[in-house]
């Protein structure tokens, strides 16, 4: 398993949740309550190509000195927040990604040392074409293990 390239199993990459740099975090937020399972979205810049990365963790921690003081849902604070923050301004800019190349081996190594859920899997010209996370290792793992046992 730890030589199987991405490339050979493509077919369980993630359509990605990508924004622009520039857009407002309510974009971000909506992003990740149109699916509670999400926990990254790929920040990119106006050439597509990837930037950074926005975990949920790290929306939360961002808008939570202001929640924490109230029991309001939407204060003053965080709407003016939440309108004038610009995803660019909350992703981490990193190098963890992969390409097609990339084994799996080497996916699950700089995601469990970095902490990640996930990484983006980008082409040639730093454009994101899919996402791996630890739920397509493990289907692309039981395929692998499947087809060597009917073998």
């Amino acid at each position: 398993m730890h030589k199987t390239r991405i490339r050979d199993v493509a077919e369980f990459l993630v359509p990605p949740a990508v924004v622009e740099e520039g857009e407002p975090i309510v974009l971000v937020m909506d992003c990740f309550l149109k699916r509670p399972e999400r926990r990254v979205i790929f920040v990119v810049d106006a050439a597509e190509k990837f930037v950074g990365t926005i975990r949920l963790s790290d929306l939360v921690l961002h808008l939570w000195p202001y929640a924490a003081e109230t029991e309001e849902v939407l204060t003053p604070e965080i709407l003016n927040i939440v309108k004038t923050s610009t995803a660019g301004e909350l992703a981490s800019y990193s190098n963890f990604y992969l390409k097609l190349d990339s084994t799996l081996e080497e996916a699950v190594t700089l995601m469990h040392g970095n902490y990640l859920d996930a990484l983006p899997v980008l082409d040639e010209d730093g454009k994101i074409i899919g996402e791996v996370n630890y739920y397509s290792i493990l289907k692309a793992y039981i395929r692998k293990k499947v087809a060597e046992e009917t073998l």
